[in-house]
Order: C-alpha cells, then sequence, then structure tokens
C-alpha cells in the first residue's frame, strides 16, 4: 500500500479548506464537492468555510485505494 506524501510545510495543519485539499491531491474543486456530497469524503465547516481534516483525507484515500 502506498503512503500519502504530505508536503513538510503542510505537515502541522490538521485540517485544510478544499482549494488546499485539491492541490494536496491534485483533483479539482468540484471532485473534491462530487466526493463530499456522496459522503465519501467528510467534512465540517467553520463558521462559512468548508474544511477536511487530515484525518478524513487519508482515510478517504485509503478507501479509493482499497477499491478495485
Amino acid at each position: 500500500m502506498k503512503t500519502l506524501k504530505i508536503p513538510v510545510e503542510q505537515e502541522s495543519q490538521i485540517a485544510y479548506n478544499i482549494r488546499q485539499t485539491a492541490k494536496l491531491t491534485s483533483l479539482s474543486k468540484n471532485a473534491l464537492a462530487a466526493e463530499i456530497k456522496e459522503g465519501r469524503l467528510e467534512s465540517f465547516k467553520c463558521g462559512r468555510r468548508r474544511l477536511i481534516s487530515h484525518e478524513a483525507i487519508i482515510s478517504w484515500i485509503t478507501l479509493l485505494s482499497n477499491q478495485k
């Protein structure tokens, strides 16, 4: 199983906004929004911002990598 490599400057972050998650995963914001809408990628609101926890990203990638 491959391990998600988080850039050093982002290792201390515990949550990412949609734009940051898109950059981190090399996916579009629309693709991430679809994953959230389908319930495969967990997110939460903080005020008006939608955030995705580091753990949710790892769990989501693990889920995707286990699908065949």
